[in-house]
């Protein structure tokens, strides 16, 4: 629980923080979260993933396998889409305004941040 307390405490920071500014955009920090039953899905670590945002887009580094993308507010999920590993740019629909936890979704863990659109 205290990890994850600290892991949004430093979310907001990094996310407002003038640290966090890259070029015009600002990078997200990932928390990696196993998603597996046991807690053990891999014996190897999953890649880091940067992802950075402008505006309503999101910017993948070209490392990742391909996600789920899922943008979640206090109801649940209000937006997800399936990005292919051949993706790296992701338009969010203007529709979406306020404060979101995001999750990149893949077989045995997430990759979670917290965004402002």
């Amino acid at each position: 629980m205290l990890k994850k307390i600290l892991f949004f405490v430093f979310a907001l920071w990094g996310a407002f923080s003038p640290l966090a500014y890259s070029g015009e955009g600002f990078i997200i920090p990932l928390e990696i979260v196993d998603s597996s039953e046991n807690g053990d899905s891999d014996p190897k670590s999953p890649p880091q993933l940067l992802l950075t945002q402008f505006d309503n887009v999101l910017i993948l580094s070209p490392s990742h396998t391909g996600l789920i993308l899922q943008i979640r507010d206090d109801t649940g999920i209000v937006y997800s889409i399936s990005i292919p590993s051949t993706t790296s740019q992701i338009v969010l629909p203007s529709t979406l305004a306020g404060h979101f936890e995001l999750r990149l979704v893949t077989n045995s863990y997430y990759y979670l941040g917290f965004i402002k659109l």
